[in-house]
């Protein structure tokens, strides 16, 4: 899959023809705000994100990844198994509700809609 980095100042979009990520960098790192991807389940969303996990590792001052989940148990369990973990211990408790939901697509009600969480991208060696 052929995927792309492309940074305009404080912006920045990973794209491939099967979907992309628009994020955002600051002092703090990368927050991510848009994931699309064009089929769910086919290694798109873990490639796009793969490609920005290693343009932190090649940056200095860039070590952490914050996203927003759609509160369901698909999405949920996508980000953590990529070793994302919550930034707020409350979403942990409605993180909890979510993974032991019976459908993988009911999305819950949060205060925001959304849950954050947060990786410090290391290298893998």
């Amino acid at each position: 899959m052929n995927i792309q980095i492309k940074i305009d100042g404080e912006w920045g979009i990973v794209k491939s023809t099967q979907g992309e990520i628009k994020f955002s960098i600051d002092n703090d790192g990368i927050s991510v705000f848009e994931i699309f991807v064009i089929k769910k389940r086919c290694g798109i969303g873990t490639a796009l994100i793969e490609k920005l996990e290693d343009f932190c590792l090649h940056r200095i001052n860039i070590r952490q990844i914050t996203v927003p989940s759609t509160p369901s148990r698909q999405a949920l369990s996508f980000w953590l198994a990529k070793g994302y973990n919550y930034v707020f211990p409350e979403d942990s408790d409605i993180g909890y509700t979510i993974l032991n939901s019976q459908d993988p697509e009911k999305i819950e009600d949060t205060n925001s809609g959304i849950i954050l969480l947060r990786k410090i991208v290391k290298n893998h060696h």
